[in-house]
């Protein structure tokens, strides 16, 4: 795409933004520091590269930390969420990686309902052909919207599970697969964005999700580096 005055469009812009805990009165607590024009999931190291100086002047000014680093977690990340999370078990660091869940979310739509490869636990796969017989709109399973918050959750509704059911298919196993992995990944999305919830709750949900959604298997690992990112 070409603009006339500024050139070449970038495919995305990834941008670094500081929040600040209890700013003083009057003082947004939102900064933005620096942007980077990229291509879709470029591999780099901007972000990496513009925490440095974050810690420079944080030792430079005292009396402050860097709590954490959050970012999407897509493949290009993982290096960088790994490399920081076990500085910070090892005592290197202060900060840790917050790798965000939805993103998570939105990758296993794909991964597990795209289709082009068979996401298999045991002698069983997640079936994709199940959401279009059982009527569910194409575009929550048709994957054109890759960023989309509401599509995965729109997919794993209990409407969507209801129909499937309905459905009455007569293979159990990939039926039992299909139907628990929807469920899953709606619980592990509230269990980050649900309003009132004990943390503790958080904590299981989190945890059983994250036991059920790495054990998938497909052929290449193309879920590999999603999987890294909901263990780090």
């Amino acid at each position: 795409m070409i603009n006339d005055k500024h050139g070449v469009l970038a495919t995305e812009v990834k941008v670094v933004v500081l929040s600040f805990q209890e700013p003083p009165q009057g003082m947004c607590p939102y900064v933005v520091l620096a942007g980077s024009p990229q291509t879709i999931d470029e591999n780099n190291d901007f972000a990496e590269m513009c925490i440095d100086p974050c810690k420079e002047a944080v030792k430079q000014v005292g009396k402050l930390t860097i709590v954490n680093t959050s970012n999407d977690g897509v493949a290009c990340e993982v290096e960088g969420n790994k490399k920081l999370t076990c500085a910070y078990l090892q005592g290197e660091e202060n900060q840790v990686s917050l790798p965000d869940p939805n993103h998570n979310v939105k990758n296993l739509r794909y991964q597990l309902g795209g289709g082009s490869l068979p996401a298999s636990i045991g002698e069983h796969v997640f079936d994709p052909h199940m959401l279009k017989i059982s009527g569910i709109a194409a575009e929550s399973w048709h994957i054109d919207d890759y960023a989309s918050d509401a599509l995965p959750l729109r997919l794993t509704s209990a409407s969507s599970v209801e129909k499937i059911i309905k459905s009455d298919f007569d293979d159990i196993g990939n039926l039992s697969v299909t139907l628990l992995s929807l469920v899953l990944i709606r619980l592990r999305s509230y269990a980050v964005n649900a309003w009132v919830i004990d943390w503790k709750q958080r904590s299981i949900y989190t945890w059983v999700t994250f036991l059920w959604l790495t054990s998938f298997h497909t052929p290449g690992n193309t879920m590999l580096a999603n999987k890294q990112n909901m263990l780090l």
